[in-house]
């Protein structure tokens, strides 16, 4: 399923660049007056859209207990993993902006048919809208592989959860999956595509913030710590990472509070819910 996505956003991309009448007048080059709109609030905002549809390159760590030699293979697997997305990531949205009028696709959420229905009519549109319910089926199948495993962890570590961890006989975390399944229907039936999508990155955006602040807190409170895995460029990454993130974050609290407090509050559950596993233990 890996390579039927990769080969439809190739497919798709050359077609579409070689095939379209007529390109539309669109510089892809930063301008003097985009200095402006960088820096301001909506594209802080856009940023957590865009960090959402990088999620996924971390996947491989859920699975790290399965790979072999990890300390080894995952920073590759990371790397390669990362800039494959980051390259189709950038492709594809070149060919949407080259094909079809920005105009059309600013803030409507099929705007993969839009770009398709320039190139290649209203058939070909339908053909492209199914061919990607198929990816999303599969990126909702990899998921179901990969999330419950960091349950499944949680529920090693603390007793509180330990009914997360329980595993069938083919060591499937088949506990782990259905609460994950659960909370994703109800997410899915109670709130909007957006607020979904601005919570949940909301949510990864601060996880991952805390995260790297804690490679730094350790190198500063444990130096000697072993350490099988090294942070590239050390401490510029980090902090650049920091930076750029905490701008993203401040600005959704202000543009997105609602979305932004409930995530909060799930993260404050979370935090309360860690030192009572922590005392049972």
């Amino acid at each position: 399923m890996t390579l039927f996505k990769l080969a439809l956003i190739v497919g798709f991309s050359v077609f579409a660049f070689l095939m379209v009448e007529v390109p539309q007048d669109v510089s892809f080059l930063p301008q003097v007056s985009d200095v402006g709109i960088i820096f301001s609030s909506g594209f802080a905002v856009s940023l957590i859209y865009v960090n959402y549809a990088f999620m996924g390159w971390n996947s491989a760590t859920y699975i790290s207990s399965e790979i072999e030699n990890p300390q080894k293979s995952l920073p590759k697997v990371l790397l390669i993993g990362t800039l494959t997305v980051a390259v189709l990531y950038v492709v594809l949205n070149f060919i949407f902006l080259y094909v079809a009028p920005i105009n059309e696709m600013a803030g409507n959420e099929k705007f993969a048919y839009i770009a398709a229905h320039y190139v290649f009519g209203e058939k070909g549109a339908y053909i492209l809208a199914l061919s990607l319910s198929i990816i999303f089926i599969s990126t909702v199948s990899a998921m179901t592989m990969a999330g419950p495993r960091a349950f499944q962890v949680i529920g090693e570590d603390y007793p509180l959860f330990k009914i997360l961890a329980k595993t069938n006989a083919n060591n499937i975390p088949v506990n782990a999956i259905i609460f994950q399944s659960a909370l994703s229907i109800l997410f899915v039936l109670t709130s909007s595509f957006e607020f979904i999508l601005v919570f949940a990155g909301f949510t990864l955006g601060v996880s991952n913030f805390a995260t790297v602040l804690g490679v730094i807190v350790l190198r500063k409170t444990q130096p000697d710590l072993p350490r099988p895995y090294k942070t590239w460029l050390y401490p510029l990454t980090p902090v650049l990472y920091l930076c750029l993130m905490g701008w993203t974050l401040i600005y959704i609290i202000i543009e997105k509070p609602q979305e932004a407090l409930m995530s909060l509050g799930v993260i404050v559950l979370g935090i309360v819910l860690y030192f009572v596993s922590n005392r049972s233990r």
